[in-house]
C-alpha cells in the first residue's frame, strides 16, 4: 500500500481545499511535514484515518470527547445552512489504484456547532485497474469491507501513531503491557480469526447437541446426553482452571527467576560491602599504626639530638676530667661524714681509729668542703657522654629500622586505599537499591511455596481432566450405542464428535501459531533494534524474550534484565522495533513493511546519534515514511542527514494564521527554513 494524495476540503484547521502529494518513489519514499504545535499535523493524521475507516476519534482521544471535523469558519460562513467536510485519499495497492472519499455534514445554528453522526457519513470508493473500467462503490459497508481487506482497522495504530505517546514497551513487565503485546500479535497476525473460528465451531456444536436432545425421545438417551453435556461443561471449566494455573505457574516462575537474579545480585553486593568494611577497618588500623610510628620517630629524634655533638665528645671528656682534678668537692660531703661516723674510710676501708693522721685529714677536708653542684653536674655529663658513645651504633640502627618500617607501613596503607577505591567503584548499588534488596530471600521462599501449591493444584486438575475425559468417552460410547438405530441421530452425534476434534485441532493450531510467532517476533525485534539503534548502543541488548504470558523482557550480555535501565528514547526505539517486527511478520516474510509508516513527533525523546540512525535505516525498511515534525525536533542536523541519504521525495510546511492552516509545498528540502535560520 502506497499513499499518493490527500485532498481535504474544510476539514479541521484546513479551510477550503488543501492538497498534499506524498513521496511514493522506491528511492525517495520519505515525506516531511513540518509545523508548529497546533498547526494541524495531527489533523493530517486524523484525515487519513477518517478517509480509510471513517474514524472520528484517535486513540489519544477520550471516547466521549467532542471532535469537530468540519472547519468552524466554513460553518459560520454558511450562516445556518448545512456544510460539509470531505477527505479524498488516493493510494496504490497490488495492481490497482484506489480513491476513497468520505464526507461528514453539519451546520452552525448561531450558538452551537452540530455535526452529523458517524452513521450518516457519505463514502465512495473508486478502484481503477489497468484494462478495466473503474469500479465505483457507494455502499459504506462494502467500502469498509474493501478497505479492511487491505489494512485492518484493528491494526491501524501500528502504522499511524504518535511517537511521543508510544508506550507499548514503556513499562516493561506490567500487566497492561503484556495485554498490549498479546493484542498486537493477535491483531496483526489475525490470530483472533482462529479464536473466532473456534468459538463459532463451539457454538455450532452446542446447537447440534441441543438438536440431539430434542430428537431423542427416550429418557435414557436424553439422560446420557444431559450427563455428557454436564461432563463437557465440567471439562471446559476444569480446562479453564488448568490454563489459569499454568499461566500463574509461568508468571510465578518468571517472577522467581527475577527475584533469584536480584537475590544473587544482592548477595554479591552485600559481600562486596562486607569486603569494603573489612578493608576499611584494616585501613583504619593501619592509619593508627602509622600515627604511632610517626610519634615514636618524633621522640627518637628528640632523644637522639645529642648525636649531633658526636664530633666534640672527646673535647668534652677532657674538660670534664680537668674540672674534676681542680675541684675541691670531688669527694662528696656525705662520703666524708659517713667515714667519720663509722671511723672507717668509705673510699678505701682504712680504720681511722688506728690512723689519727688520716682521721684529721678527713676532718680537714670536711671543714674546707665547699658545697656546690659541680660534682653531680660533671657526673651527669660523663654519664651522657658514656651513653652516647656506648649506644651510638645501636641507636643509628634503630633509627634506620624505624624509617624502613614506616616506609613499608605507608606503602601497605596506600595499597589498602587503592583496593578500597577499586571495590567502591564496583559497588554500583545505591543505599536505596540495597534497601530494596532486603527481604528478597523471604520473597523467593514465598514464591517457591506458592509454586509448590500451584503445581500440586495443577497435578490435581490434570488428574481430574483425565478422569473427565475418560467419563466423556464412556458416555459418548454409550450414546453412540443408544442412537445406532436412528441414522439421523447417529449422524448428528458423529457431527458433534467431528466438531469436537476440529475444536481441539484449532486450539492446538492457535497455541502452536502463537508460540511460533512469539519466537519469530522476539528474534526480529532484536534484529531491528540493533539496526535502528546507534552504533554506540548496539551491544546494549543481547536478548529479547517474549514469554508465554506475553511479557517482554530484555537482557544484556550477562543475562541481566534491563527493564529499568533503558532510557525513554531507547524504549521508544525498542517499541518501534517491536512494531516493525510485527509488520514484517504480517508481510509474510517480506523485509519491508507493507504499509506506510506515519510518525507524529518522532524525535522528541531520541538523541542525535539515534536520530541519524533512524533516518539512515527506516526508509529501507518501509514502503513509505511520513514524518509529522515540530520545528524544535527537526534541526539542520536532521535536514543534512536526510539530504545525505537522498530519500526525501516531498516536503511541506504547515502555516497557521488565525486558526486556519495552509499546506505549503517546499520545492526542495534544502529550502525548508528551520528555526533560528535566516535564509534571507
Amino acid at each position: 500500500m502506497r499513499i499518493k494524495q490527500l485532498v481535504m476540503t474544510n476539514f479541521r484547521q484546513f479551510a477550503g481545499t488543501q492538497t498534499l502529494d506524498f513521496a511514493a518513489d522506491d528511492q525517495q519514499n520519505v515525506t516531511i511535514i513540518m509545523g508548529q504545535n497546533g498547526a494541524g499535523k495531527t489533523g493530517l493524521f486524523r484525515a487519513v484515518l477518517f478517509a480509510l475507516f471513517g474514524d472520528i476519534h484517535l486513540s489519544q482521544d477520550t471516547q466521549d470527547a467532542t471532535i469537530q471535523l468540519i472547519n468552524e469558519e466554513a460553518m459560520r460562513q454558511a450562516q445556518g445552512r448545512p456544510t460539509s467536510a470531505s477527505v479524498h485519499l488516493s493510494f496504490l495497492h497490488g495492481d490497482g489504484e484506489y480513491t476513497v472519499t468520505r464526507e461528514v455534514r453539519g451546520r452552525f445554528d448561531g450558538r452551537n456547532y452540530h455535526q452529523g453522526p458517524a452513521s450518516a457519513q457519505r463514502c465512495e470508493l473508486t478502484i481503477s485497474q489497468a484494462g478495466q473500467d473503474p469500479q465505483v462503490i457507494t455502499d459504506s459497508a462494502v467500502v469498509n469491507q474493501k478497505i479492511e481487506a487491505i489494512i485492518r482497522r484493528d491494526i491501524r495504530e501500528f502504522f499511524f501513531f504518535d511517537a511521543e505517546s508510544l508506550q507499548i514497551l514503556a513499562d516493561l513487565g506490567k500487566a497492561n503491557v503484556r495485554d498490549s503485546v498479546k493484542a498486537g500479535i493477535f491483531q496483526l497476525l489475525q490470530v483472533q480469526d482462529l479464536e473466532s473460528g473456534r468459538d463459532i465451531l463451539k457454538g455450532m456444536k452446542n446447537r447440534v447437541q441441543r438438536e440431539i436432545r430434542n430428537v431423542a425421545k427416550d429418557n435414557q438417551t436424553q439422560g446420557l446426553q444431559q450427563e455428557l453435556n454436564q461432563i463437557e461443561g465440567e471439562l471446559a471449566n476444569n480446562q479453564q482452571q488448568l490454563d489459569g494455573v499454568k499461566a500463574e505457574i509461568t508468571r510465578a516462575e518468571s517472577e522467581l527467576a527475577d527475584k533469584q537474579q536480584a537475590l544473587q545480585t544482592s548477595a554479591a553486593t552485600r559481600e562486596l560491602m562486607d569486603q569494603i568494611d573489612r578493608l576499611q577497618e584494616g585501613a583504619d588500623q593501619q592509619a593508627q599504626l602509622l600515627e604511632q610510628r610517626r610519634t615514636g620517630m618524633a621522640r627518637m629524634i628528640q632523644s637522639g639530638a645529642t648525636q649531633l655533638f658526636d664530633a666534640v665528645l672527646p673535647d668534652i671528656s677532657q674538660q670534664v676530667a680537668a674540672l674534676r682534678r681542680s675541684s675541691n668537692d670531688n669527694i662528696p660531703k656525705s662520703v666524708l661524714e659517713q667515714s667519720l661516723r663509722n671511723d672507717l674510710c668509705a673510699l678505701c676501708g682504712h680504720a681511722l681509729t688506728e690512723d689519727s693522721q688520716a682521721q684529721n685529714h678527713i676532718q680537714e677536708l670536711l671543714r674546707l668542703f665547699k658545697y656546690s653542684q659541680s660534682a653531680g653536674f660533671l657526673t651527669s655529663i660523663e654519664q651522657g657522654v658514656a651513653e652516647v658513645t656506648q649506644h651510638r651504633e645501636a641507636y643509628i640502627a634503630e633509627q634506620g629500622q624505624a624509617l624502613t618500617d614506616y616506609a613499608q607501613a605507608s606503602q601497605h596503607y596506600r595499597h589498602q586505599l587503592g583496593d578500597l577505591d577499586g571495590l567502591k567503584n564496583q559497588l554500583h548499588a545505591s543505599a536505596n537499591d540495597i534497601k530494596e534488596f532486603q527481604g528478597l530471600a523471604a520473597a523467593v521462599q514465598h514464591i517457591k511455596e506458592d509454586l509448590s501449591q500451584l503445581k500440586n493444584r495443577q497435578e490435581g486438575l490434570i488428574t481430574r481432566q483425565t478422569m473427565l475425559e475418560q467419563k466423556q468417552q464412556e458416555l459418548k460410547d454409550q450414546l453412540t450405542e443408544r442412537v445406532a438405530t436412528n441414522d439421523g441421530l447417529n449422524q448428528q452425534v458423529q457431527s458433534v464428535d467431528l466438531m469436537t476434534q476440529m475444536e481441539a485441532a484449532l486450539t492446538t493450531i492457535l497455541q502452536d501459531y502463537s508460540d511460533a510467532s512469539r519466537v519469530d517476533l522476539q528474534t526480529r525485534t532484536l534484529q531491528l533494534f540493533k539496526q535502528l539503534i546507534a552504533a554506540k548502543d548496539q551491544q546494549l541488548i543481547a536478548q529479547v524474550e517474549i514469554t508465554g504470558d506475553y511479557q517482554i523482557k530484555v537482557y544484556n550480555q550477562n543475562h541481566r534484565e534491563l527493564a529499568n535501565d533503558l532510557s525513554q528514547g531507547e524504549k521508544q526505539i525498542l517499541s518501534l522495533a517491536f512494531i516493525m517486527a510485527l509488520a514484517q511478520i504480517a508481510a509474510n516474510g517480506r523485509s519491508e513493511m507493507a504499509f506506510p509508516l506515519f510518525m507524529d513527533t518522532p524525535f522528541a525523546r531520541i538523541d542525535g546519534d539515534n536520530r541519524d540512525r533512524l533516518i539512515d535505516v527506516i526508509p529501507t525498511l518501509t514502503q513509505q515514511w511520513v514524518l509529522l515534525l515540530t520545528d524544535t525536533e527537526f534541526t539542520s542536523a536532521e535536514r543534512d542527514q536526510f539530504m545525505n541519504k537522498n530519500c526525501v521525495g516531498a516536503t511541506y510546511r504547515l502555516l497557521n494564521v488565525d486558526g486556519n492552516t495552509t499546506i505549503n509545498a517546499v520545492d526542495h528540502l534544502s529550502l525548508l527554513e528551520l528555526r533560528g535560520e535566516n535564509n534571507g
